[in-house]
């Protein structure tokens, strides 16, 4: 037979083919950074259900659809094809076995930005040569088409560019601008700084002191690391771990970002209330020149006209302080710094101290590790291990010189202190009337339905009192009477607007009665309250712990007298209890000369109950321990007078406990307050 000269084509021309809906259609969702894909919370990529909705209208099946997001977290610019999961998985294997001829993405450039266009040519010829589709939002690809090809080839081609010339050429110059010029343009906030995000404070994107955190980093990472007989990285992480200390929750009037920042890149302890410090996190603010004003970003520092580092915000370290704890860290300065003074070489010290016994996994220390702190000092009391086995709480400021400036603070065996948590701690389960209605009336409040409109009222009352504060410390911020004058009428009307929606909160609370389910939500949740008032004691250690450490807010002990010690517990909630703990041995006090000439003169002339008369804060045993120091002796026989000649009274007892309701010397077995 006799062949023509052109074949007819063995295929379906591309101008008639149709999208096939017989197949799967795959979803590629993807983020350049894991970071944008929490902070998009509302984009196509990590919220697909467009791009579902899509498929759907264009007559794919749900059977039919699928979802890929393997590729979250990979660049399209500098990546291959083999570099993505998903996008591989498609090209080598769903497209070429005819599982799925479709796949679909927001736009062209979350597939490619290639940089040399090799990725994306060899992308198109391979969907050709299988006979794929290509949907980019409303937009469909049949890459059999050369029209089609050219399109889908420019609007990646256009993505390339809007990196090179847009980003590289003009975004990240200006970052770099601005940053050099003291703002924050984005990233890591050091320790004990904040940003300021007001557009219309002087100080918009500046680094701001925050003195929660800024205490911190000044006194307890710098001044311990240069106080330490070795310095050592670690070992000043332990010590905070120790003691219990914390970088403390932001307040509420911090800005969202800088808190979502934290809380996504730090270890967050909620039973200390704060974030862990890390020994890593030691070497990184130790070397920080933040601390010191200045701003570096890609390895160049921000100078002044002169050619000096630029001091862009408040400092919290003195340089002479950060310079010598820097040199123990880093061999090198950086350059701007000051020249390493010639006298001082540098070693790093490979001193690491013994380790403690380490307690097992099952076993636990203390009951409520970080939640109490003295009275005192205000750090917190830490359990430590003695030779003989015991466990003593140790107030943190123990090896500090604070205890060497006569601030005395109570060393307390854990045992007892471990017994009145729980005694306490039980003694808030038992449940009234009283409580149970306001247990039936948060639950109430918390169904979904209530929650809408309540939650919607606390929210403004957060917001408009945050600005009032905010209003109100700018206003004494700034000079410029007028600018001020502004801030506090926004500062009034934002208290008006508190005190509206305070009054609009209580009234809801009182013609809104609790539903029959929140009733039964409480009265079920007073029987478990029940059960666990009765069995509490008897649960294991490892039991008890974690349930203390949830039910306590803080606490505090110290001194209410020479023999009795106040124990102060604040629990969730607002509920405060008290319990005095009595001593067998009271507080060391010194001697006054006073006190001493009174035992020289009538130690031989008086009877032993006239003598603790006459000194009414020492006992037998400490005045005739005295007495013998002093050299003092008491002749056996003869007639003793048994009336004191004098009352001598000893140094005054400091009532560190006075300020949490603990009246000195009185000993009550509790006392608890409940408020609302």
């Amino acid at each position: 037979m006799r062949r023509h000269r052109y074949q007819r084509p063995e295929s379906v021309n591309p101008e008639d083919e149709r999208l096939p809906l017989d197949t799967i259609c795959t979803i590629l969702t993807r983020q350049s950074t894991t970071a944008q894909g929490k902070r998009n919370l509302f984009s196509a990529e990590v919220n697909p259900d467009d791009l579902v909705h899509e498929a759907r209208r264009l007559g794919f099946d749900d059977k039919n659809i699928q979802v890929l997001d393997w590729d979250m977290g990979k660049g399209a610019y500098n990546t291959t094809i083999e570099d993505r999961p998903a996008l591989r998985h498609w090209v080598n294997e769903l497209l070429p076995s005819g599982a799925s001829r479709v796949v679909m993405a927001s736009q062209e450039d979350r597939l490619f930005r290639d940089r040399t266009e090799i990725q994306v040519n060899t992308f198109i010829e391979q969907v050709a040569q299988h006979r794929g589709w290509v949907v980019c939002g409303t937009r469909i690809y049949n890459l059999r088409r050369d029209m089609d090809k050219e399109q889908f080839r420019f609007a990646c081609k256009a993505g390339k560019y809007f990196i090179e010339y847009h980003l590289k050429g003009r975004l990240l110059p200006a970052r770099h601008r601005a940053a050099l010029s003291g703002r924050h343009v984005g990233g890591p906030v050091p320790w004990g700084y904040i940003v300021d995000y007001d557009p219309r404070s002087a100080t918009h994107m500046y680094y701001l002191r925050y003195e929660p955190h800024a205490a911190l980093v000044a006194e307890h990472i710098f001044q311990r690391f240069a106080r330490m007989a070795h310095p050592s990285l670690a070992e000043l992480a332990r010590s905070w771990r120790r003691e219990g200390l914390v970088f403390p929750y932001f307040h509420s009037e911090v800005d969202e970002r800088r808190r979502r920042w934290v809380d996504a890149h730090c270890t967050a302890d909620p039973e200390r209330g704060g974030y862990i410090l890390h020994s890593d996190q030691v070497q990184r603010i130790l070397t920080d020149v933040s601390y010191l004003g200045w701003r570096v970003r890609r390895g160049e520092l921000a100078r002044d006209e002169q050619g000096a580092p630029k001091v862009c915000h408040e400092l919290i370290v003195e340089a002479d302080l950060f310079w010598w704890c820097f040199d123990l860290v880093l061999p090198v300065r950086p350059e701007g710094a000051p020249p390493r003074p010639a006298d001082r070489s540098f070693s790093t010290s490979r001193y690491r101290p013994r380790q403690a016994r380490q307690a097992t996994s099952d076993e636990v220390v203390f009951l409520a590790p970080g939640r109490l702190y003295c009275a005192v000092h205000g750090t917190r009391y830490a359990p430590a291990r003695k030779v003989t086995g015991q466990v003593e709480l140790q107030c943190g400021s123990q090896s500090r010189e604070l205890a060497e400036q006569g601030e005395d603070c109570p060393i307390i065996s854990a045992p007892p202190v471990e017994e009145a948590l729980c005694d306490l701690f039980v003694g808030q389960l038992t449940l009234d009337e009283q409580d149970v209605s306001a247990l039936a009336r948060l639950a109430h409040e918390r169904t979904a339905h209530q929650q809408g409109e309540l939650g919607n009222l606390r929210q403004q009352l957060e917001e408009y009192q945050a600005l009032y504060e905010r209003a109100k410390r700018r206003a004494l911020q700034i000079d410029d009477e007028e600018v001020a004058a502004d801030f506090l009428s926004e500062a009034g009307k934002a208290r008006q607007t508190v005190r509206e929606l305070e009054h609009r909160i209580a009234l809801y609370r009182e013609h809104d009665a609790p539903s029959t389910e929140a009733w039964l939500r409480a009265e079920r949740a007073a029987k478990v309250a029940e059960r666990i008032r009765q069995t509490f004691p008897l649960w294991p250690r490892q039991y008890q712990a974690p349930v203390l450490s949830l039910a306590l807010a803080e606490g505090a002990l110290g001194h209410v007298s020479r023999k009795v010690l106040g124990l102060w517990i604040r629990w969730q909630g607002g509920v405060e209890s008290r319990r005095e703990l009595l001593r067998a041995r009271g507080q060391r006090l010194e001697w006054t000369p006073a006190e001493e000439a009174a035992l020289r003169a009538w130690y031989d002339r008086l009877t032993w109950e006239a003598l603790c008369a006459m000194l009414p804060t020492r006992s037998r045993q400490s005045i005739e321990k005295h007495a013998s120091q002093l050299g003092v002796r008491r002749r056996l026989g003869g007639e003793k007078i048994g009336r004191p000649p004098i009352v001598v009274s000893g140094p005054i007892v400091q009532n560190t406990m006075g300020k949490f309701g603990f009246p000195l010397g009185a000993l009550t077995n509790e006392i608890s307050t409940r408020t609302s």
